[in-house]
């Protein structure tokens, strides 16, 4: 991908960001040139009322999704009977239905007239559609006499399907793009074995653009159920070809309170590694380009804040394959999880993981031979993983809503090869620790838009009980440090 194609996808993906970062109303209603309200004490509570009469009606702004519910009471002055009551209902000038009942005097009164009291309570739904309405009640009858409103607004059981978006932008540097040892570093700062790295830089800027678009559907308190299509692009400026994209679909369902449980799917078309050396390619020229496409599938199941510690079960699959030149770490790989949350004082969360990998290789690349019996690498090994974060919502700096993450994990990984030294030197009797630690500050500029600094660190460090010299070619040391905008959004589709 050229670079003038690289800066115009990201710039579309800037725009298309600004271009859906819209506002999602909250419910609410507001009253329109009504009445002073009315003050109703009802078990000791004071509420405000507005009075409707007959030839005066009642206006309100509603935002939905919502109900509208009023509750209606008629006031009863001395000693008044029962009473019929007749109310109509509009919604932006349509008349929806009247709402016709019989009421009698209850316990409510009025702390500024202790000889009135207020009636039976009724209430009137009305469903109120996504955006900003009028709602108009009229009382028809009787033509004498008061009805109190009070203009209650709620979520409705089920919600319409809403469409949800983030877009981020986000720009890193790179130390070690290609991840190579300090010593290929040295090699490629001086020129040698240049046919090992033919590469401009070790080092690069990159662009980091990702969207998610989401179908929402819940049902307030109770479940929620959740689409999502992604997209995440790292297009690197110098290095074109460590570009890749990682497109991915979600589906979650939760039931509040309780659990949760999620299926997520996920490819990477094409991934450049790096040159490596290939037993296969000719003496004089023996490293080849290292590339793979990967599928991955993770099942997902966890509670939902229902319990003193949370936890969080997973079961993810893996397959990697490579080009013709390496079809011997062609891989199915298995990972089992388990994540503990605790949230030890408001704002603070904390994610305590564990997870076993295991990454089976085909091991051979000629017809005839199998994996225990080829003169070809086998990648395949176990891995244990143990994962710290730790999120600090702080609250408000300088008026800037700020968010803190910190994160470590360590991955210990051994390599299960069967073969010699001399078939595998790479692999034969080898042990490798990664480390990566990460930190991010989320600074919350407006509802919909987020400014995010982040930094990570990732060091590898490998040892093979038959190669001492292994650790030379294959620990390393990377760094990640940038910034992204980040833009969200939501909309009722009803």
């Amino acid at each position: 991908m050229s670079r003038n194609a690289r800066a115009l996808l990201a710039s579309s993906t800037l725009v298309a960001c600004l271009l859906f970062a819209l506002p999602l109303p909250a419910a609410r209603v507001v009253p329109v040139c009504a009445p002073e309200p009315v003050e109703l004490e009802i078990s000791g509570k004071v509420y405000r009322y507005f009075p409707l009469t007959a030839g005066s009606p009642l206006s309100f702004t509603v935002e939905g999704p919502a109900v509208f519910e009023p509750i209606l009471r008629w006031r009863f002055e001395g000693g008044a009977s029962d009473v019929d009551v007749d109310v109509v209902f509009t919604l932006d000038g349509r008349v929806m239905w009247h709402q016709v009942f019989t009421t009698a005097a209850g316990a409510a009164g009025y702390p500024a007239q202790p000889d009135w009291r207020g009636g039976k309570p009724k209430r009137a739904p009305l469903d109120i559609p996504s955006g900003e309405h009028t709602v108009e009640l009229t009382l028809v009858a009787p033509t004498l006499g008061v009805l109190d409103v009070n203009p209650v607004v709620r979520a409705p059981d089920v919600l319409p399907w809403r469409v949800a978006w983030r877009g981020e932008f986000g720009v890193a540097y790179v130390s070690n793009i290609f991840r190579y040892s300090d010593a290929d570093v040295d090699d490629f700062l001086d020129g040698r074995h240049e046919e090992k790295y033919p590469v401009e830089t070790t080092d690069d800027v990159r662009l980091e653009p990702s969207f998610d678009l989401s179908l929402v559907r819940e049902e307030p308190g109770r479940r929620t159920t959740e689409l999502r299509l992604s997209a995440d692009v790292r297009l690197p400026v110098i290095n074109s070809e460590k570009s890749f994209a990682k497109l991915g679909a979600r589906v979650k369902e939760t039931r509040t309170r309780f659990a949760y449980v999620l299926v997520d799917y996920y490819a990477i078309p094409s991934y450049h590694i790096r040159y490596l050396w290939d037993g296969d390619a000719d003496g004089d020229d023996p490293y080849r380009s290292c590339d793979y496409r990967k599928h991955s599938v993770r099942v997902e199941v966890g509670s939902d804040r229902s319990l003193p510690v949370d936890f969080i079960a997973r079961l993810k699959y893996d397959y990697m394959g490579y080009n013709q030149n390496f079809v011997e770490y062609d891989s199915d790989a298995w990972t089992t999880g388990l994540v503990a949350i605790v949230r030890p004082v408001r704002g603070v969360r904390v994610d305590l993981g564990y997870a076993l990998r295991k990454l089976t290789a085909l091991g051979y690349d000629e017809v005839g031979e199998t994996g225990g019996a080829s003169d070809d690498s086998d990648i395949s090994y176990e891995q244990d993983e143990y994962a710290l974060k730790v999120r600090w919502d702080v609250g408000r700096v300088r008026d800037v809503r700020t968010v803190l993450t910190l994160g470590a994990r360590l991955q210990v990984r051994f390599y299960q090869t069967s073969k010699s030294v001399e078939d595998d030197p790479y692999h034969a009797g080898r042990e490798d620790t990664y480390w990566t630690f990460s930190a991010r500050s989320t600074h919350q500029l407006t509802e919909e838009t987020a400014l995010e600094v982040f930094y990570e660190h990732r060091r590898r460090s490998s040892r093979s009980d038959y190669n001492e010299e292994l650790g030379s070619s294959k620990d390393y040391t990377a760094d990640r440090v940038g910034i992204r905008l980040i833009f969200e959004g939501e909309r009722f589709l009803d």
